[in-house]
């Protein structure tokens, strides 16, 4: 049973990292970016692609659904969630 976040998003209006695991301090975040710079979008953020394609509700099930694994390793529950560029829309 799952009993955390399956991803924690930091976000600004360029740039959006990821990670699975809060760990303080040494916490490693992974981008989560269209590329290795957002492009600009006109009249809008460059991040406004995770509120307009990630985020939607149909999109969220289809992370879910097909790229999300969770499992045991030492006693410990990892999480794998697909980093941008992992993820194929439309699946």
């Amino acid at each position: 049973m799952l009993r955390t976040a399956l991803v924690h998003f930091v976000v600004d209006n360029n740039y959006a990292f990821m990670t699975t695991f809060l760990n303080g301090v040494d916490t490693s975040f992974l981008p989560f970016n269209v590329d290795s710079v957002n492009p600009q979008v006109t009249g809008d953020y460059a991040t406004s692609y995770l509120w307009r394609e990630i985020w939607q509700a149909d999109s969220l099930l289809n992370i879910i659904d097909h790229f999300i694994k969770n499992y045991k390793e030492n006693g410990n529950s990892i999480t794998i969630f697909p980093r941008y560029h992992q993820r194929k829309p439309g699946l």
